[in-house]
């Protein structure tokens, strides 16, 4: 006869050792899951800093176009006025010319 060694697990070692496994992957599943929703709320954190930052920029960028738009509407204004100003000089020079020819 062959003598079983104490030392072997019997049925009740292994379900104990599978109770222990069960508990494990719970406890990982748990963890993964606080993980899953640690990197939600980052995403979330990150994607309204770049909204924001984008926001940033285009305001930056419209200012820049306001400030632009508001020196060549200034340029044009004195365009325009030297324009009628050289109308009205030319007008007088014609005027003054005729008058004293006469």
């Amino acid at each position: 006869m062959v003598a079983i060694p104490p030392t072997e697990p019997t049925m009740t070692d292994a379900i104990k050792k599978l109770d222990g496994l069960s508990t494990s992957v719970d406890n990982l599943t748990t963890s993964i899951d606080k993980l899953t929703t640690s990197v939600d709320n980052l995403m979330t954190r990150v994607d309204a800093r770049s909204k924001s930052k984008c926001v940033d920029n285009l305001t930056t960028d419209f200012d820049k176009f306001k400030d632009r738009f508001s020196q060549r509407h200034q340029e044009t204004k004195r365009l325009v006025q030297l324009a009628f100003t050289l109308i009205a000089i030319a007008n007088i020079a014609v005027i003054v010319t005729s008058v004293l020819r006469r």
